[in-house]
């Protein structure tokens, strides 16, 4: 049931425009760390250097809304798409900048995720496999 009402809450979260891709990926935390989302929703209008990135750490950390994020590598093999957000662990400690780099295998359908506090030696993977539609 969370995971319906997650994945609805992300594909209403940032309507897009008529051309656009939507990746819609269930990914596993290979480390269980709870930094890995299990579920992850990219938009990306026709060409565009931004996306739009939504998953529930994103809606828990940014008040609900998604946020924005870029475009750093797209040819025939992959899609890579970065963004950052700040959040606050369990134990109340600030984070600035946690960096979270998506990169989809086009061939496989697979999407790789990391995440990376900044400032930090801990290094957080997770992978699964994505579908993408065109709107």
């Amino acid at each position: 049931m969370l995971r319906a009402i997650v994945l609805t809450a992300c594909l209403c979260a940032a309507p897009m425009a008529e051309a656009a891709q939507i990746y819609i990926c269930r990914i596993a935390d290979t480390g269980r760390s709870g930094w890995i989302p299990e579920i992850l929703f990219v938009g990306r209008e026709d060409g565009a250097d931004t996306v739009t990135i939504s998953d529930p750490i994103i809606l828990y950390y940014n008040d609900g809304a998604p946020v924005s994020g870029k475009v750093a590598a797209d040819n025939a093999k992959r899609t890579t798409f970065v963004w950052s957000i700040s959040v606050k662990s369990n134990h109340g400690q600030y984070i600035r900048n946690f960096q979270y780099t998506a990169t989809y295998l086009k061939q496989a359908k697979k999407m790789l995720l990391s995440a990376t506090p900044i400032g930090y030696t801990n290094h957080f993977k997770g992978e699964g496999t994505c579908a993408v539609e065109v709107r």
